[in-house]
Parts: structure tokens; sequence; C-alpha cells
């Protein structure tokens, strides 16, 4: 099985942010090395370079997903600093380069990305041949089903460490039960914890325009979970954690990425930091 489609969409979107604009909301030169150059995604891009209503379509998708990428960036390296995480745990990874990004930080700090089989194959070959200095973990489990409390003790997790578990674009692709259980399950941790993520709003999809449905549609990558604002706190403190912080994309623009605030943006998904 080879990689969302999505994640190489977002991928090749970081690189071109990185390389079009003086002033880039962020630079990630690692994921275009990442992403499988599959062929509907090599037909977008080019379409875009010849044609300027195609372009018109991307530059507003390009722009959200790296603010609200920038932002997670920002939101982890402030945890791995203010809790001191000796252990970091990516969930449906994904094309992520973070631990690449930012490996001044990490020396130390295990790294363990998760998704499902196949998803990380070309990815994991990557890393093999090409950072084998780099202690990271691929670890395969399909998040519908195999993400409950033995699961961490199999990682070989240690529940006392501080730990820092990320969730990019992918609650939305989960069931509302699936969800509940996997943030249950999070208990199995002891020691600090800081849980930062992405969403998707009712309101959001009433708003998108049809160009961000299009290309979902075109993907077959269909998000499922849509949760308000007051939904997601309430869920993650009935699991446990005693702070929440909600980002709505004007926040993220301020606090993150202001070079961005006259840019043309579809809407976006709000970031969150949950912690215990």
């Amino acid at each position: 099985m080879s990689s969302s489609l999505i994640a190489t969409a977002n991928a090749i979107f970081r690189y071109y942010e990185g390389q079009n604009h003086v002033h880039p909301i962020l630079v990630d030169d690692y994921s275009i090395t990442l992403a499988p150059q599959f062929n509907r995604i090599k037909s977008v891009v080019a379409a875009a370079e010849k044609s300027s209503f195609v372009n018109k379509i991307l530059t507003p998708l390009q722009t959200v997903h790296c603010i609200r990428h920038a932002s997670l960036d920002q939101l982890f390296l402030r945890e791995l600093a203010r809790i001191q995480a000796a252990q970091v745990v990516v969930l449906g990874a994904g094309l992520d380069s973070r631990r690449l990004r930012f490996s001044d930080l990490l020396n130390g700090v295990v790294w363990i990305e998760v998704d499902r089989d196949g998803q990380q194959d070309q990815k994991k070959s990557h890393f093999e041949s090409n950072y084998p200095e780099l202690d990271i973990r691929f670890i395969s489990k399909d998040l519908d089903h195999d993400m409950g409390p033995m699961f961490w003790g199999e990682a070989n997790l240690d529940p006392d460490l501080p730990t820092i578990i990320i969730a990019e674009g992918l609650i939305h692709y989960l069931q509302r039960e699936i969800y509940s259980a996997l943030l249950d399950s999070f208990q199995f941790f002891k020691g600090h914890q800081s849980f930062i993520f992405s969403f998707i709003t009712p309101a959001m999809v009433r708003k998108a325009r049809v160009s961000l449905k299009f290309l979902f549609g075109y993907f077959q990558e269909i998000p499922s979970l849509f949760l308000s604002e007051s939904e997601m706190e309430s869920i993650l403190l009935e699991c446990g954690f005693t702070g929440v912080e909600i980002l709505k994309l004007a926040d993220q623009i301020e606090q993150f990425a202001p070079q961005a605030i006259d840019r043309d943006m579809n809407v976006s998904q709000y970031v969150g930091l949950a912690t215990k």
C-alpha cells in the first residue's frame, strides 16, 4: 500500500512554500524527498504550472496547510521544551518530516511513527538508506482497530516518561467511538503528556470552497468526523486532560504565521493542544 495521496499533496505544498516565497510560512526541504511521485499528484502540479485557474485553486490550499503545519510545529517545539519530552509519537504520520527538521533538538528523544500497514514502507526505506544514525521506530497499526491501551506497551513506551502525541490531519478520518477509545488509551501514560492535534468542524464543511471538496473527492479520501470546538474540548476533558487550547485559523496566523495575513485562503482545520 502506498502513502496517502492527501499526505503527498501536503508534502509537495510544504516544499513549494519554501521555494516560492521570500518570507515563507515554513521551510520543509525534506518533504519532497519523502513524497512518492504519484501520477495524479504530478498531473495536478503540472496543471497548476500551466493554468492560472488551477493555480488559483491550489494556492489557497497550500497556504492554509502550511499555516496549520507551522502552528503544530511551534506547539510541538513549545511542549518539547516545557515538559522536557523524552518520547514523541506521531499518529497517522504519513510524510511528516519533523524528525529531520528538528533533529538538533531531539537527541535522546524516542521517536515513533504510527500508520497503517504499507503506508510508511517507502519512508522507512528512505530513512534506513539516508539517515541510519537516527533512532526512529516505524510501527504499522490500523488506527481504527489496533490503538487500545495494550498498544502502548507493545510499542515499548515508558508510561512514566513525559510524552508528546501528535495527530495532524487524522481525527476527521476516524469514527467517533474510535477517537474516544484512542483518547482513553492515553491513560497508559502517567507522566506529563501533551496531545497536539488538528480537526475539522461542521462549520468548515459548510464553508469550504468547492475546490477543497473536489480535491478530497479526487483523491478518494473523504473526511467523516466533524467536531465543534466545544465538543472537542468536552471530549478531551472527559478523557482526563486538564488543559485544552484550541486555535482557529485567525489565531494560528496571528501567533505563528503573520506573513500569511494578506494571502488568499480556503477554510482550514483548527489546531489544538491538550495537556495533563
